[in-house]
């Protein structure tokens, strides 16, 4: 064991026991132990390293390879909306039929996680339009519609190429103005992918 002041020796090939607070030899490099509180060696860094790439201000082009247009690249993304927008039918019909006052869920769909839902159209239709008021929400937001004017069904909404993100819903509630029996239908129609 070498002690602090002795000349190290390098001895065989294999690999040999390195102790603490004794100079250790890399190679024909002495590297001296670190003492508490020093900052780490500076060690010089290579030219390879840090010059920059020369810039010859010329692009290659591989020859295999079509230039890209704008068109094209507008034509691609409207392909992608394509297929996101394409996918299994969905249509979801219910009917209510009561008194409530206080809104009821008529007809509902849920996105399933992992996938994304282009709703189509909700279709309505009352048995007494003066009586039914309508509350749509479409991708867990509320639709605002007004709820102190009466409305004339059947009652269709038509969308295009909505899509509906993955585990939110679109539903429609009804309720009755003053308790008076109603009769309300339904449906939603979409795809899902």
């Amino acid at each position: 064991m070498a002690g602090k002041g002795d000349t190290l020796q390098v001895i065989g090939e294999g690999p040999e026991q390195l102790f603490p607070d004794e100079a250790q030899l890399t190679d024909s490099e002495r590297q001296l132990p670190a003492q508490a509180g020093e900052p780490p060696p500076l060690i010089a860094e290579s030219d390879k390293r840090t010059l920059p790439i020369p810039d010859t201000g010329v692009v290659v082009q591989h020859k295999n390879l079509p230039e890209v247009t704008p068109e094209m690249v507008a034509q691609a993304e409207a392909i992608q909306t394509l297929k996101l927008l394409q996918g299994w039918p969905v249509a979801k019909i219910n009917r209510y039929t009561g008194t409530q006052a206080k809104w009821q869920t008529l007809v509902t769909w849920k996105i399933d996680s992992g996938r994304i839902g282009n709703l189509h159209e909700i279709s309505l239709v009352s048995s007494d339009d003066s009586k039914t008021r309508y509350r749509i929400i479409i991708a867990n937001v509320d639709q605002k519609v007004p709820v102190d004017r009466q409305t004339t069904s059947p009652f269709n909404l038509t969308f295009r190429e909505n899509v509906i993100p993955t585990g939110s819903e679109v539903y429609v509630q009804v309720r009755s103005t003053d308790e008076t029996s109603i009769t309300v239908d339904g449906i939603i129609t979409g795809t899902e992918s």
